[in-house]
């Protein structure tokens, strides 16, 4: 769509939203999983990646249920913090770099490391990286594998690692103050 506005004279350019934030001493008590995903199942892809997730010690929190995480980033925050792994797809295959505002939320809360579905265009238009901040898988299968070695005792480290990167990228850099800065940039 940028090119659209480039067309017709008009300056245009990708600007990303940002996370959320709740202090850690307003945080709920949440329960701890190995696996956690806030997603809402409104399509048979989601319903397939919803069956993998089934096969380790996962929770899945959908806008409406018992809990009300939607909106409510004091829960999110806690039930991301309190996880290992936190999966975030990609519903949009055909939208370069669009992300819904839970992979900020789950790679601010910091605590679990997050999955993130293959999108093109990603890296390069927010700046973050897929081998340092977050890691990307493409297919079910490879979403599966990559759950069950990250869960791997010997591992912990490489989730802590990856995790803590990507809390200090997107804490200084998608936080709303930041976000507001690069607006006037523009």
């Amino acid at each position: 769509i940028l090119r659209v506005y480039e067309d017709a004279g008009i300056p245009a350019a990708y600007w990303q939203i940002g996370f959320e934030d709740v202090p850690d001493e307003l945080l709920p008590d949440m329960p701890k999983h190995d696996v956690v995903w806030l997603a809402s199942m409104y399509n048979e892809n989601r319903r397939n990646l919803n069956e993998v997730l089934k096969q380790f010690d996962y929770a899945l929190y959908q806008p409406g249920d018992s809990t009300q995480t939607l909106y409510n980033f004091g829960k999110a925050k806690a039930i991301y913090r309190n996880a290992k792994i936190a999966i975030s797809n990609n519903d949009y295959p055909e939208k370069s770099a669009l992300v819904s505002n839970r992979l900020f939320q789950a790679l601010a809360a910091g605590g679990c490391v997050v999955l993130q579905e293959h999108i093109e265009g990603l890296d390069e238009k927010l700046g973050i990286d897929s081998k340092e901040h977050y890691i990307e898988w493409s297919s079910l299968p490879e979403l599966h594998e990559t759950i069950t070695t990250l869960l791997e005792p010997t591992y912990e480290g490489v989730r802590k690692e990856t995790s803590a990167a990507g809390t200090a990228f997107i804490r200084e850099n998608y936080s709303f103050d930041a976000q507001v800065a690069k607006l006037f940039e523009l």
